[in-house]
Parts: structure tokens; C-alpha cells; sequence
């Protein structure tokens, strides 16, 4: 009998919350096993591929992970209907954009609206990722402060220890000098919009 069929919904949320990095995979895992199968068939349905559905549950599961992290975020439903609703959501947004289609089959699947979490936190994911494409081509301490202060949400003092600046108000100088460039170089790539960081 395979373990995902013995461990109940409640059970692999607990997993997916954990900060140890094993409990959070076997979570994953047992989602693979439990739910995959209806998103694969969402958007085979769909006018979509196999390796379009695979990358499809990835993004649901993304969404899941974030939202599990919000303390205003409560499940009311199935977990299996709130997997197929984010999934329906994205892969209909997806086709929308590409004019594909303006309806789906749903084969009588469950499932309830979450067009803004979902959408939210897949643009959040999109933006990190561009913005960690840029950062990567500062210099290694302005990839430093502004991965400390705006990621990993460090303080300007610990900053400052970490990188073993004199005192906060250097980590805070160094951190305007390196955001400086890091607009200039949005500026030279307007399809990046972002709302994670502020001055």
C-alpha cells in the first residue's frame, strides 16, 4: 500500500509547514502521489502537454507552500479540490493569455475560486526570480546586502555583523549604493515590474 494512502490531508499540511527540509519533501511527495493524476488530467484535457502538467503542479504546489505560511490563510474546502482549483485557475489564465480557449473540462471535477491567491503568489515567485537574475550581476557585496535585507529580512545591524562593516549606518549606505543599481538596471528592463522591495 503506498504511504501516501495511509497519511490524511491534515497530516501532509502539518509536513509542508515544518522549516526541516525533509519533512517539507516527503510532503511534496505525498501530494505527487495523492493529486497529480487530476492536474495532469485538467490540462491534457485541455489542450496542454504532459510536460505543461508537470510544470503546472509544480506552480500549484508553489502556491499551496506560500499561502500554508500566512497566518490568515485557512483551508476551507478539500485540500484535493483547493489543488485542482489553483491548478484550474493558472492553466485558464494560461490559455486566456494565449487565446487558446474560454472554457475548460472539467469532467466534473470540484472546485472553488482562488483566482487571487493563487495568481499573487505565482507573480511574487516570477518576481523573485527575475529580480535574483539582476542581482546576480552586482558585485558580490551588493548581492550580500540586498539578498540579506530584502529576502532573508535581516536588519541593517546584523547586516553589518555578517558582513563585518563598522556599524549599521555603513550596512545602510552600502545597501542604497547597491539598490541604486539595482533600479538602474530595472530601469533597463521594463517587462521586470516588482513590488518586493521599498527604498
Amino acid at each position: 500500500m503506498k504511504e501516501s494512502a495511509i497519511v490524511n490531508d491534515n497530516e501532509i499540511l502539518s509536513l509542508m509547514r515544518s522549516v526541516q527540509r525533509n519533512q517539507q519533501d516527503k510532503a511534496f511527495s505525498l501530494l505527487y502521489d495523492k493529486y497529480a493524476k487530476s492536474v495532469y488530467s485538467l490540462v491534457t484535457r485541455n489542450s496542454g502537454s504532459a510536460a505543461e502538467a508537470e510544470d503546472l503542479f509544480q506552480d500549484t504546489l508553489i502556491v499551496l507552500h506560500k499561502n500554508l505560511r500566512k497566518d490568515s490563510f485557512e483551508l476551507s474546502c478539500k485540500l484535493n479540490t483547493y489543488i485542482y482549483s489553483v491548478a484550474r485557475n493558472l492553466w485558464f489564465n494560461k490559455l486566456r493569455k494565449s487565446s487558446k480557449l474560454s472554457s475548460l473540462d472539467d469532467a466534473g471535477e470540484e472546485f472553488v475560486d482562488v483566482a487571487d491567491s493563487s495568481l499573487e503568489v505565482l507573480q511574487r515567485e516570477e518576481e523573485k526570480g527575475a529580480l535574483n537574475e539582476l542581482i546576480l550581476n552586482l558585485g558580490e557585496n551588493c548581492q550580500k546586502v540586498l539578498r540579506y535585507f530584502y529576502f532573508e529580512r535581516m536588519k541593517l545591524r546584523a547586516i553589518s555583523d555578517e558582513l563585518g562593516y563598522a556599524n549599521e549606518t555603513v550596512a545602510k549606505t552600502k545597501k542604497s549604493k547597491c539598490l541604486k543599481q539595482l533600479r538602474d538596471m530595472l530601469a533597463n528592463n521594463p517587462h521586470i515590474k516588482t513590488t518586493l522591495w521599498t527604498s
